[in-house]
This record gives C-alpha cells, structure tokens and sequence, in this order.
C-alpha cells in the first residue's frame, strides 16, 4: 500500500491486494443486506431448538413462503433487524472470528 499523491486515500496496486482489502472492509460491516439473505438457505430456531421443517429460503423481492404462515413478507428494518410478517424484528449479529451472520 502507498499514499496516493492526491489525497490521504491508499492506492492498492494489484488485485489481490485491492480484494484482501476490502473482505477486511467489509468484514467489520455491521448489517446485513437483502442480496445477503436471499443468496443463502437459513436454518431457523425456535425455543433455542432447530426447526424440524429444513432450511429456508427467503426471496430478494421480500416473499417468504412459510410452512406455518403460508406466503408471507420479510425483510430489514431501518436499525438492520430481520422482521418476518408482523412478528417481533429479530436483531441480526455478525460473529466477529469468522464474519459469518
């Protein structure tokens, strides 16, 4: 990394260097993102217990089809928490080791 002559950003000359910094970027990003959510199956909990109905999917477009609700929306509050229908918005955690959700 070198000071570009510009200003006081860093000038990232070669690709590996320019990925390698922004995963550290974005490993301390604090709040998920819609694209986030949708691209990955969930296993949900319920009571501390792992549902017995597999894994979940929720659409980028906001639907959710639930084996108990039926079709359903989803999606972010503004303080980043994750909301299924009117149900009570649950807050989304980042593990700071692993950057996993």
């Amino acid at each position: 990394l070198t000071t570009c002559p510009v200003g006081q950003h860093l000038c990232i000359r070669s690709k590996w260097m320019a990925s390698f910094a922004h995963a550290e970027l974005d490993g301390r990003r604090q709040r998920i993102t819609v694209p986030e959510v949708a691209e990955v199956l969930w296993q949900l909990y319920y009571n501390g217990c792992p549902s017995t109905t597999g894994l979940r999917r929720f659409g980028e477009d906001g639907v959710y089809e639930s084996p108990y609700m039926g079709t359903t929306a989803w999606g972010l509050t503004p303080d980043g928490d994750f909301q299924i229908g009117d149900m009570q918005p649950l807050p989304v955690e980042r593990d700071p080791e692993t950057w996993t959700w």
